[in-house]
């Protein structure tokens, strides 16, 4: 296992056991549909999927569901089920998107998309899992009932997720990748193969990513703090594209 897979790991472990304390922490905002509880961890859960990978915020999801029920499930694992359907629709296009497109505008679009799934996936969740195992043959009477309820609170929770989910995005990510070292890509340096083609280190386009927010840049020698997020940069750690160089008889090489 390597340094920096143990480090993702503790991570995601951090985030699963802030997502399960938060978890317990909830309330009901529809009086009539008392059922339906609303708690802050999803928001923790996204934050582990953003800075590690999809795959770590779908294993805090299921490492917060499984706690819950290992505590005392009110519910015999079946709303644990189903919130973890419900979770795995909300993070998935965001948290994969992410780690090949960054930016605001990308992840406002899709945490938009998210919005959607979740809606999606916790309408099929109660009239096809919570609704027939608590209601038996009632349950589509009953959830034809109350479904706006379902539609309402989970498109109010997946927007308070967002929200919250944006705002504290840059700061919580700044400090879990300062604590663990972890980067988003691994750069090389300009190397001696550069020199011995005879490139010269100032000709070369050095690509950089933040390791705080993630951004994409060409870093010149004398920048030394990302021009999006103001994280200091410290050491040139970017990757070097060499610049296109005419050969003596005219053609080019890469």
């Amino acid at each position: 296992m390597t340094n920096e897979t143990t480090k993702k790991l503790a991570g995601t472990g951090i985030f699963a056991a802030l997502a399960f304390v938060i978890s317990l922490l909830e309330f009901p905002i529809f009086p009539a549909a008392g059922f339906l509880q609303f708690d802050f961890s999803l928001v923790f859960i996204l934050l582990a999927g953003f800075i590690f990978g999809p795959v770590s915020g779908i294993t805090s999801s299921a490492v917060k569901e499984l706690l819950r029920f290992a505590i005392g499930s009110g519910t015999g694992g079946v709303g644990e089920i189903a919130n973890f359907i419900v979770t795995v629709a909300f993070i998935i296009i965001p948290t994969v998107v992410y780690r090949y497109k960054k930016g605001l505008p990308v992840v406002i679009i899709t945490l938009a998309a998210g919005c959607i799934m979740q809606v999606g996936a916790a309408m099929f969740a109660n009239r096809y899992i919570n609704f027939p195992l608590y209601m038996g043959e009632s349950a589509k009477e009953v959830f034809a009932s109350l479904w706006y309820y379902v539609l309402f609170f989970n498109l109010i929770k997946a927007a308070a997720v967002s929200v919250i989910t944006v705002l504290l995005y840059k700061r919580v990510s700044a400090f879990i990748k300062i604590c663990f070292g972890v980067r988003g890509t691994r750069a090389k340096t300009y190397s001696s193969e550069n020199a011995a083609e005879g490139v010269p280190e100032n000709s070369a386009d050095e690509i950089m990513d933040c390791p705080f927010c993630g951004a994409s840049f060409s870093k010149p020698k004398e920048l030394m703090m990302c021009p999006r997020c103001g994280a200091p940069l410290g050491t040139r750690t970017g990757e070097k594209r060499k610049t296109e160089k005419s050969s003596p008889n005219g053609s080019h090489s890469a």
